[in-house]
């Protein structure tokens, strides 16, 4: 669990599970980076919840899930590629 009452700036970084994975932040930038929750689906797969209040920015960035994907109250998103 990675929570913030500010903006998390992840460009270029990764940031990844091995089981579920929830993301709470004002804002979120992802441009370029690997958000991820990657537990084996033989082991039941893991799921990925973002709760973003702000803007959610994902250029060419990575976000994902080996099960089910949340993302939630983001006010705006950029996930240009």
């Amino acid at each position: 669990r990675i929570s913030s009452a500010d903006a998390i700036l992840n460009q270029s970084g990764r940031i990844l599970s091995n089981a579920q994975l929830t993301l709470s932040a004002a804002s979120l930038n992802n441009d370029s980076g690997s958000i991820g929750a990657a537990q084996e689906a033989s082991q039941g797969g893991s799921d990925a919840s973002l709760n973003i209040t702000g803007h959610l920015s994902n250029q060419a960035g990575h976000i994902s899930a080996s099960r089910q994907l949340t993302i939630a109250g983001t006010t705006s998103l950029n996930n240009t590629q």
